[in-house]
Formats: C-alpha cells, sequence, structure tokens
C-alpha cells in the first residue's frame, strides 16, 4: 500500500496524468494538507470557531438599525406644502395640505388641535390621513399674503416628535374686479321716467286710499255700536207677537206660549246687559238669583216686579206646583213686551 501511494505522488509529480499541470498538482497538495490537518482536534476547533464568527457579522449585517431605521429621526423626515386652487380669493375657502415623507408609518396633527387661525388665515376644517394633513383655509385679505410656520405632531408607533412647517407665499385675489369703478354706482338711473301727470296719478291714489279706510273705519264703528235701542226693541217685541199669533192660531197651548215667551226674556236679558260687566247667564239662573243680579244692575223696581210675576207663574207651570189659572196666563204677552221696552239696554261706548 505504501508502495502504491508512492508510486501515485510520483506519477503525479512527473505529471503522467493528461491535463494537469505542476501548479495544479500543488493545489491537490495544500488542499490534502488542510484535510489532513482539519481532522486534527485544534484544527476541528479552529474552524468552528471561523464559522461562528461568520454567522455572527451575518446576523449583524441584517438586523436594521433601531434609531436610523424604525424611529423618528428628523434627519429622515421632510415635510411639504402644497396650496390649491393655484388661484386664491377673498372669503373663499382653499386647500392647504401638509405632507410628511418619512421611511416608517407616521400619523400627523396639529400641534395644537384648538387652534382656529394661522395668522391672517381661519382654519375652517381639517381632516387626516396617513402621513398627510389637508386645511380648509380662508381670508379677507387681498394682495401677497404669508401662511406662517405650523407646529405639527408626528407620530409614529411608540414615539412623536414635533415639526414645523415652512412659510408659504401666496397671492390673494380680490372678487371684485379690478376694473370695477365704484363711483359708476352714482350714475344710476331709473328704468323709466315719470310721465309729466305722475303727480296726479299720485293724488289720485291718495285719495282712493284715505276714503277706503273711512269706510272700513266706518263699518268698524257701525258693527261695534249696532243697531239703535228702538230697532232692538222692536225686533225682540216681534218675535213675542209672533208667540202670542201662533197661540190665537191654538199652534201653540196657553202653558207653550207662556214657556216659550220666559225664554225669549231671558234671551233679551243677556242681549241687554251683555255690554258692562262680566256676562250674565240669564237662561241657566234661577229665578231668585236673576232678580238679585239685575236688581244689582241697577234695574227699574217695576220692571223686576213684572219680570218676577212671569217667571214665578211659568216655574209654578213647569214644575205642577199650584199651577196658575188660566186666566192669570194671559197677560204674559203683555208682561214680556213691557219687561223688553223698559228695562235699560247697556251699550259699548
Amino acid at each position: 500500500m505504501t508502495h502504491a501511494r508512492s508510486n501515485l505522488t510520483t506519477r503525479r509529480g512527473q505529471g503522467s496524468l493528461p491535463g494537469i499541470d505542476k501548479p495544479m498538482s500543488r493545489s491537490f497538495h495544500h488542499s490534502g494538507n488542510l484535510r489532513s490537518r482539519l481532522r486534527t482536534i485544534p484544527g476541528r476547533f479552529a474552524f468552528c470557531i471561523l464559522i461562528a464568527c461568520v454567522n455572527l457579522h451575518a446576523c449583524f449585517a441584517a438586523v436594521p438599525n433601531a434609531e436610523t431605521e424604525s424611529g423618528l429621526n428628523t434627519d429622515r423626515l421632510r415635510v411639504r406644502c402644497e396650496v390649491g386652487p393655484a388661484t386664491i380669493q377673498t372669503a373663499k375657502p382653499f386647500a392647504y395640505t401638509i405632507d410628511v415623507q418619512s421611511p416608517v408609518p407616521v400619523w400627523i396633527s396639529l400641534a395644537n388641535p384648538d387652534q382656529g387661525t394661522v395668522g391672517d388665515f381661519l382654519i375652517l376644517s381639517q381632516s387626516q390621513s396617513e402621513s398627510s394633513l389637508a386645511l380648509q383655509l380662508e381670508t379677507i385679505r387681498v394682495g401677497p399674503q404669508e401662511i406662517p410656520a405650523i407646529q405639527i405632531q408626528v407620530n409614529a408607533a411608540n414615539e412623536s416628535i414635533t415639526l414645523s412647517t415652512e412659510p408659504t407665499r401666496v397671492e390673494v385675489e380680490s372678487v371684485v374686479p379690478t376694473t370695477f369703478d365704484p363711483t359708476k354706482f352714482r350714475d344710476l338711473k331709473p328704468a323709466f321716467a315719470p310721465t309729466p301727470s305722475g303727480g296726479r296719478i299720485a293724488s289720485w291714489v291718495w285719495l282712493l286710499v284715505a276714503s277706503t279706510l273711512a269706510i272700513l273705519i266706518g263699518l268698524a264703528l257701525y258693527r261695534r255700536r249696532g243697531p239703535s235701542d228702538t230697532v232692538l226693541r222692536k225686533r225682540w217685541t216681534a218675535e213675542i207677537d209672533a208667540l202670542e199669533t201662533q197661540h190665537h192660531q191654538q199652534t201653540l197651548t196657553l202653558a207653550q206660549a207662556h214657556d216659550e215667551a220666559c225664554q225669549q226674556t231671558r234671551q233679551w236679558i243677556r242681549q241687554a246687559t251683555r255690554a258692562r260687566g262680566p256676562l250674565l247667564p240669564s237662561e241657566s239662573l234661577a229665578t231668585n238669583d236673576l232678580l238679585e243680579r239685575l236688581s244689582e244692575r241697577s234695574w227699574p223696581p217695576e220692571t223686576l216686579d213684572r219680570l218676577s210675576t212671569l217667571l214665578t207663574r211659568n216655574d209654578r207651570l213647569k214644575f205642577a206646583v199650584d199651577p196658575p189659572s188660566p186666566e192669570s196666563l194671559s197677560s204674559i204677552f203683555d208682561d214680556a213686551r213691557f219687561i223688553i221696552n223698559a228695562s235699560p239696554l247697556d251699550r259699548a261706548t
């Protein structure tokens, strides 16, 4: 076996193998020495240390720097501002957008959430999105204006910093054209010129209005005053005359005519006393209560006596308590007419 290995070595050294020159045979020789060295315990230990160093270097190279990659570093943040539309007019809102370019996801907002103005600009509204803040601004000033620096809060996952935008120059135009001349308002003329008869027409119009007002006032006063006392008393006595006619025609009995005449008299009393004091419910009051109320209103004693006789007879007739004789009932129509004509009639002043 030893003799065979020596022969192989001799042949390799002599170049007996085709295509392999002497430098190649030296590399085989060195690789053989390396393999023989790695078979020893110190060689293996050195090889393990080399492999460990290579792996540690690869790990440190793969892990990013926490300060420069995942943290907020002002050197790696870029703030950009944009104004739109290109033409800004007074008292018209326009957009002012703030963008933050960052290697990590960020969320931005105003450093002072309650801020309502930015210099001479009014903040109408604000909307947020990832790495962007859109403001709606408005101003009433005209000409070159400057949007001052705005403090913004940049928030990442675990930290936040405050940045400031750069001042932005804008040109604000007026909504009134530059060629507008306010003095031209003084030269405005009416669409039509009044005719020479305009004064006469105006006089007729005023006369017509005054006449209409006079007629309306007269009608209102007439309705308030109502008909005269004489006309009103004749109207109510005519109702009593109609009852008497129906009794003579035997369409109403004497008792029915008596009750109807008492009801007409009570309605007359309500009509006669409605203009002064509280409303007198004459149709529902008992006879004694009604007589007492009318006495308080200074009705004449004779009128009260005739009214008492009329109402008392009707109560006796209605409730069949000692009913009156037919002869005493014959005066019901005269009593009713007397009460209507003799009772005082209140009038509103």
